[in-house]
């Protein structure tokens, strides 16, 4: 077996709808979807792959990665075997589920149209149906994070010193009301600019990310590393949710974010961590193209959560 494929005793959780396996005499078409499990993580990538066959004498459409949507997918390699016969057409992905409930993914489709003329023709395999566990314990999500440390009960004290510190606050108050009496009055102060809202503050800094372009690697995961810390900071300003510590799944995945941001906003979220982690913990190397995404993602999220 070659590095990077999948191990051929992987369960295949979908097959063709025309049958897996090598394919049957007479069968110009098809398609499948193969998974190691169908169980996944929420937020966290696991391997899926695209197997499509045609006849050499067809031309197959283009592949679109939207097809295996509502999944977020990290495209790791194609690969290409052909007999005088066949075609085998192999892609491979990191995919990643950003939803609690289960996620369908419908039957992949394949269309080509012989070389020769004629009409088009088409073949269907079989959806995918996975199961989406949380990575956090609903036993022991862990302590409440709190503004600090709580204060102690005041203590009764009587002694005659109080009555001297009543005393000499009556007299400086007497004595202020004097001065005032003949001192000007100071000049009126500067009026105070409004706090920039969390949300203003994160797009700016996304604008800044924007126009940032990373000259190494280095530099590369410096950028994600802000993204993610960006979102992160906006989180806790925004709604003061606990970041702290918790991995992308676990404040993606949290009740109060998904309260917070709907749906969509979640999605989003969840999306743009995970693009983040790939860059920081697999050491991908996203190109302009994925950065855009990824802050695209990242807007959104804000967006859905921004206060009106």
């Amino acid at each position: 077996m070659r590095p990077g494929r999948f191990a051929e005793a992987a369960v295949l959780v979908a097959v063709a709808g025309c049958g897996g396996g090598e394919a049957a005499p007479g069968r110009e078409l098809e398609t499948r979807l193969v998974v190691a499990t169908a169980e996944v993580e929420f937020g966290k990538g696991f391997p899926l792959a695209v197997v499509r066959r045609w006849d050499r004498d067809l031309e197959p459409a283009a592949w679109s990665d939207d097809s295996l949507a509502p999944l977020l997918l990290r495209p790791v390699g194609i690969e290409t075997r052909e007999d005088g016969r066949r075609v085998e057409e192999t892609r491979r992905f990191l995919a990643f589920a950003t939803t609690l409930e289960e996620v369908r993914v419908p039957a992949p489709r394949i269309s080509a149209t012989p070389k020769a003329g004629g009409a088009t023709r088409s073949a269907a395999g079989e959806g995918l149906a996975l199961r989406v566990r949380s990575t956090l314990d609903p036993k022991s999500p862990g302590p409440p994070e709190t503004p600090g440390a709580l204060l102690g009960a005041p203590r009764r004290t009587v002694g005659w010193w109080i009555v001297a510190a009543i005393a000499a606050a009556l007299g400086s108050a007497l004595l202020l009301r004097r001065r005032r009496a003949v001192e000007p009055l100071p000049a009126p102060a500067a009026p105070v600019a409004p706090a920039e809202p969390p949300s203003a503050r994160a797009n700016r800094r996304f604008d800044a990310l924007a126009a940032r372009e990373p000259a190494d690697a280095a530099a590369l995961l410096a950028w994600h590393e802000e993204a993610a810390a960006i979102l992160r900071e906006w989180l806790r300003e925004e709604r003061g949710i606990a970041t702290e510590g918790r991995t992308t799944p676990e404040i993606a995945g949290a009740a109060e974010t998904r309260a917070f941001l709907g749906d969509t906003g979640a999605t989003a979220l969840a999306g743009a961590l995970a693009e983040c982690d790939l860059a920081k913990f697999a050491r991908a190397l996203p190109d302009a193209a994925a950065r855009g995404r990824t802050l695209a993602a990242a807007r959104a999220a804000v967006a859905s959560g921004a206060r009106s």
